[in-house]
């Protein structure tokens, strides 16, 4: 350590040295050996007498002398530092911050000086390291060499021997790196006091079962999503994040609610996890039975009948709680203990173009009911909704937003095609060719509506009626329901015709191609279409029809999947983009029938005989508000029972065609 006596004073020293602390009271040396270089100083206006944090009390600097006479005070108070415009401006604050430190620095644009660690926004695991070292606050060198190094410019510095110089280098090339994986993992993230992405599973000091089961499970490594929301929500901080399809967002807030419960046991409600459907919830209480395992930690799936007021976390849809405080008011007392109101799929809950429910007056009471200050909501969802957005920035508390590459584009590792089909007719003969010619199962095909779904369906299990073939929309059972997804999971299910019912959210990890039918009603619904295939890296395929019809409303589907670098035909993209009006059109469009009435019926009596009946025409007792079967009962309204219409002869059929072609042909005769 660099030591200098007091009595002969060099001041071409004094700019590169520290200052000698002169001892006082009954314990003080004698020794003019006794120097050492002083630490970090804050301004005495910041110091009260009750601190436990060893503070330097700078004199009045009117003289040379006066200047090294400093004392250091034992055990003073540092106050919270006040907002700098009641007391200071920000620049005189700095200013005396230098001037304490006697931090000399030239140039232009310099940075103001950092005062703890914990400004620079570093990765958790870093800050740890350097509390391990009880290196606790910066020396002044770092202070302001660190910021000066992340405005990326040259830079000549200067301080004695033992200062703390290797740190205030290799902090900032640390924290570069950091930065420089966002960019390569297209992380993209604003707002105020950002962490750093994590690296590792292992940074984040989790409990060792919890690492267990993410090895167990094949996980080794986060996610693009996973390394920056982690942290995030590790601030206890509201935070909109977006990501594609597929990409681990369940595990980015199932993570650390775990971590946060383990480390903090309480029985009250922790979190509340929102999902539009009841199949995407049950969906995501499975994530947690899988990463629960050998964890004190209580979860619950909260579906029909008593509310689990002993759970920590519970997953549900948004009316279900509505309907469960309405008939409980503990309940409703037990949301105002919450920690986290986790919404999944968050656009499609502030979109109602297909549900009868007005979803967002229904988080909003939710909200109401959950309005504790320590209160967090994390939104969740494939793409990157403006209305969302909007709420977000005027309603939450210092929110951060992510997304993971550009904003409400599609999965690049889904192989997109565009084509035109012409007609209906074409759409299915465009099918049964790849039918016919073989496809890697298992395959979904997307389609406007239930009625749509049974059209498709006939015509395929008549030309195909050895491959196994399903049929879903919102009205097959619960267990039927289950029963299809788990098929199509096995593989035993090689075809799914479905609705939008499954577009979104559903892990179906084994689907290897998506077909759109029809059109999707919005880029929205293309993108969590196609997601279905290319889960968690894997490569997919995705293939939209569209016809002459479609055409007023084509660019936009293009447009994504030509960002997504896929070719599609030129004329595509200069066609005129659809207004408000034409999407609302193209949502109620009813497409022209492209199944004969005679294989409908067939197809549809053969099933009733064999005792099925096919899952559109099935008759509930109740009315569902949550777009799909088993979802909150209302009152007994029944829906209007379908009366079936008369079986038809074929043969008779065909001979009254016959009958009507002859005569038709005669009478034209007669006028030639």
């Amino acid at each position: 350590m660099l030591r200098m006596n007091a009595n002969k004073i060099d001041f071409t020293k004094l700019l590169f040295s520290g200052v000698k602390l002169k001892k006082t009271g009954p314990n003080a040396s004698t020794s003019n050996d006794n120097s050492e270089l002083r630490l970090r100083v804050l301004p005495s206006k910041y110091v009260d007498e009750d601190s436990d944090e060893d503070v330097v009390e700078e004199p009045d600097d009117s003289s040379e002398i006066k200047l090294f006479s400093t004392v250091i005070k034992t055990n003073p108070k540092v106050k919270s530092r006040p907002k700098i415009s009641d007391k200071l401006k920000k620049e005189q604050y700095f200013d005396e911050v230098r001037k304490l430190n006697r931090i000399f620095v030239w140039g232009e644009d310099i940075p103001s000086p950092i005062i703890n660690f914990s400004d620079l926004a570093c990765p958790p695991a870093l800050l740890d390291n350097l509390k391990e070292f009880h290196i606790n606050e910066p020396t002044p060198i770092q202070m302001q060499a660190i910021p000066l190094m992340f405005q990326h410019r040259d830079l000549l510095a200067s301080a004695p021997t033992g200062s703390g110089k290797t740190l205030a280098f290799v902090l900032p090339l640390l924290k570069e790196i950091f930065d420089e994986v966002r960019k390569l993992n297209r992380i993209f993230v604003w707002g105020e006091d950002i962490p750093s992405p994590i690296i590792n599973f292992s940074d984040l000091a989790c409990p060792p079962a919890l690492l267990d089961n993410l090895k167990e499970f094949h996980i080794n490594e986060p996610t693009p999503i996973q390394m920056q929301a982690i942290p995030l929500m590790f601030q206890h901080r509201d935070l909109l994040a977006s990501a594609p399809t597929g990409s681990g967002k369940t595990l980015a807030f199932v993570l650390p609610l775990l971590k946060e419960i383990v480390g903090n046991p309480t029985s009250k409600l922790f979190a509340l996890i929102l999902e539009p459907t009841r199949v995407l919830a049950k969906q995501v209480y499975v994530q947690f039975v899988k990463y629960c395992q050998n964890m004190d930690v209580k979860y619950a799936f909260f579906d029909n009948g008593s509310f689990p007021l002993d759970a920590q976390i519970v997953v549900t849809t948004p009316s279900r709680l509505i309907d469960a405080c309405e008939k409980n008011k503990k309940i409703a007392e037990r949301l105002s203990e919450l920690h986290w109101i986790v919404v999944d799929e968050s656009d499609r809950l502030f979109n109602n173009e297909d549900d009868s429910v007005d979803f967002p007056l229904i988080l909003g009471k939710i909200f109401e009911l959950a309005d504790g200050n320590h209160t967090r909501k994390a939104f969740f969802s494939a793409t990157f909704s403006p209305y969302v957005e909007s709420w977000c920035q005027d309603n939450l508390t210092n929110v951060a937003m992510l997304c993971i590459g550009e904003k409400n584009v599609s999965n690049s590792t889904i192989v997109q095609k565009l084509v035109y089909a012409g007609s209906e007719s074409g759409k299915v003969s465009s099918v049964k060719a790849i039918i016919h010619n073989g496809f890697e199962p298992p395959a979904l095909i997307f389609v406007h509506d239930k009625i749509r779904a049974g059209q498709l369906y006939a015509e395929l299990v008549e030309s195909f009626p050895n491959i196994p073939i399903a049929m879903l929309t919102s009205e097959v059972p619960d267990k039927k329901k289950d029963k299809i997804l788990e098929e199509v999971r096995a593989m035993t299910t090689f075809v799914l015709i479905c609705t939008e019912l499954i577009g979104r959210g559903i892990d179906l990890p084994t689907v290897n191609l998506v077909i759109n039918f029809d059109l999707p009603t919005s880029i929205v619904n293309y993108i969590h279409r196609v997601g279905r295939t290319g889960r968690a890296g894997r490569v997919g395929t995705a293939i939209t029809y569209f016809t002459e019809s479609d055409l007023k409303f084509i660019r936009p589907i293009a447009t994504v999947i030509h960002q997504a670098g896929f070719e599609v035909p030129e004329y595509t993209l200069s066609l005129e983009k659809p207004n408000a009006h034409l999407e609302n059109k193209l949502k109620t469009t009813k497409r022209k029938r492209f199944a004969t009435l005679g294989k409908w019926n067939k197809v549809r009596n053969k099933k009733v005989k064999n005792g099925e009946i096919l899952a559109e025409f099935r008759i509930a007792k109740s009315k569902f508000i949550d777009g799909d079967t088993g979802g909150d009962r209302v009152k007994s309204e029944k829906r209007v029972k379908y009366i079936p219409p008369k079986k038809i002869d074929l043969n008779k059929d065909r001979q009254m065609k016959s009958i009507k072609k002859n005569k038709f042909v005669k009478k034209k005769a007669k006028k030639i």
